[in-house]
């Protein structure tokens, strides 16, 4: 066993919006939660149980975040959080931040009924867990990076600090396949396809680092909007996943 279940996960989806219909529905991102839980469960990825896994599918913003909250603070010194978030961002017209959507997301309550990147991010850093990875599949997501907060870490563990994902910059659109709801957005399917394929040349296992790299240097070739990362401490090394090309 890889990970002997050191890894806790929030997989946070937003497909629909019941009290705008400006903002348009994703149904892939029930697809994105499916597929990951499943890869995540399996013995070469992260080899979770299920408990380890957290899901947390069209729900308002009060209870995003009070899941945010609980499993943050669930999640030990010597254990790694991963969350990810699949939705859509928008950004304020009024304090140009951006914002994360909830079921009950509306652009004219963006402020009150949506989720602030800085709060997201806030959440998750202020979690006593040694690594922090966050991964964002959302329009201008890049914002995040941008976001700073204080931030705790056990610095005895190996590949502590936070690493943060996000499938574009901030000044970028992420896409999807709207023709088709059975398959993921963009940006998660390129990661599922690393998890499931591997990387040619690469070595027996790969990190969080190495899987942004294969998606970034597959998008420029495609001439796509490319994701972004930062990092702090040394989280990008943490160990994803077996590399299946190896």
């Amino acid at each position: 066993m890889l990970f002997e279940n050191s890894v806790k996960v929030l997989l946070i989806g937003v497909s629909r919006y019941k009290d705008d219909d400006e903002i348009h529905a994703i149904p892939n991102v029930k697809r994105n939660i499916a597929l990951l839980k499943k890869s995540f469960t399996t013995n070469n990825v992260l080899n979770l149980i299920e408990q380890n896994i957290t899901v947390s599918l069209n729900e308002t913003n009060t209870e995003i975040e009070r899941t945010l909250i609980q499993v943050s603070r669930e999640t030990t010194s010597e254990e790694t959080l991963i969350v990810y978030y699949a939705g859509h961002g928008i950004v304020s017209t009024n304090d140009f931040g951006l914002y994360l959507t909830a079921v009950n997301t509306t652009n004219d309550y963006l402020e009150t009924d949506g989720i602030s990147v800085k709060r997201f991010r806030e959440i998750v850093e202020n979690s006593q867990a040694a690594r922090k990875i966050m991964i964002l599949d959302a329009c201008y997501s890049g914002a995040i990076h941008g976001v700073t907060n204080s931030v705790s870490f056990n610095e005895e563990a190996e590949n502590a600090g936070t690493y943060i994902m996000t499938a574009v910059s901030k000044h970028e659109s992420a896409l999807y396949p709207v023709e088709n709801p059975n398959l993921p957005t963009l940006f998660t399917g390129a990661f599922l396809d690393v998890l499931n394929t591997g990387v040619d040349n690469a070595g027996q296992f790969l990190t969080i680092r190495d899987i942004f790299d294969a998606i970034y240097t597959n998008f420029r070739k495609q001439g796509l909007p490319l994701p972004q990362q930062s990092v702090f401490q040394n989280a990008d090394k943490f160990v994803f996943t077996e590399n299946n090309a190896f």
